[in-house]
C-alpha cells in the first residue's frame, strides 16, 4: 500500500484505530489520504516502517486530524528537512518517534505530549521542554549525558540505557529519586567515588527496577573496571570532600585564633 484514495477516510468517518504498519506509504500518498474531511475521529494511527522520511512533511500530512492521541512513526527514515511552522494536532499524547534514524530532537513537537519514544536513534543531546510529559524513552542513544528533569515537571519514567552516560550528578540525582521509574543500565560508568555513590543512592530507592544491580557496571577507573557499581566502597572521607574540608577548616582557624 502506497496510499488510500481521499474518499476512503471521507466514507470511514467513525475508525478510531487504522494500522498501516509495514507499507510503502511515502510522503507524497499522505497529503491524499489525510485530506480534509477524512478519518475526524480517528486516536490511533501506525506508520511504522513505511517509506517515510520527512518529518515536517508528515507534520504537515496529519495536521487535520482533530482527534489524533497516538502516532507511531519508528522505523522510518526521517530527516528533519527546512523549518516549518506546521503544528501537530494538539490532543496527540503518545508519540513514538524510535529507530529513526534522528540525530536530534526535532521540532516542533505536540504541546500536551504524555509519552514520547526516541529510543534507538543517534541523539547526542536532549534539550526540549515539554510540560505534560510522563514517561520519555531514549535508549540506546549517544547520550553523554541525561536530560535534566528540571524541564519535564510531570515525568515519572525515564529510559536511559544503552547510552554513553558515565556518571548521573548528585543534583540530577536528587531529583530523579522522585520518579517511579528510572532505567539506566549499560552505560559506561565512571566509578570514581562521587559517581558511584549518586548511583548507589538511586538504587537504594528502589525505582531502578530489575536492572539494579546487575546491569550498572563500571568503566573506570580501572581498579573497579568490571565490578558492579553498587559494589564499590563509598567513602564519605574521598566521597564528600565539604564534609571533610569543612570542619578541618573550622579546626584550623580555632587553632589559629587560640596560637594567636
Amino acid at each position: 500500500v502506497t496510499s488510500l484514495p481521499c474518499g476512503v477516510g471521507r466514507m470511514f468517518r467513525a475508525l478510531r484505530s487504522l494500522d498501516v504498519a509495514q507499507n510503502s506509504v511515502g510522503d507524497e500518498g499522505l497529503m491524499p489520504t489525510f485530506c480534509k474531511g477524512a478519518f475526524p475521529q480517528l486516536q490511533v494511527l501506525s506508520l511504522q516502517r513505511n517509506n517515510l522520511t520527512s518529518y515536517h512533511g508528515v507534520c504537515k500530512s496529519l495536521q487535520l486530524l482533530p482527534e489524533l492521541q497516538h502516532l507511531d512513526l519508528s522505523q522510518n527514515k526521517l530527516l528533519a528537512g527546512p523549518s516549518s511552522s506546521c503544528q501537530w494536532p494538539a490532543s496527540l499524547r503518545i508519540f513514538n518517534l524510535s529507530d529513526t534514524g534522528l540525530d536530534e530532537v526535532l521540532t516542533p513537537l505536540p504541546p500536551s505530549l504524555e509519552v514520547l519514544d526516541m529510543s534507538c536513534n543517534r541523539l547526542h543531546t536532549v534539550d526540549t521542554s515539554l510540560t505534560s510529559l510522563k514517561q520519555l524513552f531514549l535508549s540506546q542513544n549517544m547520550l553523554q549525558a541525561a536530560p535534566s528533569i528540571r524541564n519535564y515537571p510531570l515525568l515519572d519514567t525515564l529510559h536511559l540505557d544503552n547510552n554513553s552516560i558515565t556518571e548521573l550528578p548528585w543534583d540530577e540525582v536528587k531529583l530523579l529519586r522522585q520518579l517511579r521509574v528510572v532505567a539506566a543500565a549499560g552505560n559506561p560508568y565512571n566509578c570514581s567515588c562521587a559517581g558511584a555513590g549518586a548511583l548507589q543512592a538511586l538504587g537504594g530507592t528502589g525505582c531502578l527496577g530489575e536492572g539494579w544491580p546487575q546491569g550498572y557496571t563500571c568503566r573506570s577507573p580501572p581498579r573497579y573496571q568490571g565490578r558492579l557499581v553498587r559494589d564499590v566502597p563509598a567513602s564519605v572521607l574521598r566521597c564528600d570532600r565539604a564534609a571533610v574540608i569543612a570542619p578541618i577548616c573550622v579546626v584550623l582557624a580555632l587553632l589559629g585564633v587560640f596560637g594567636a
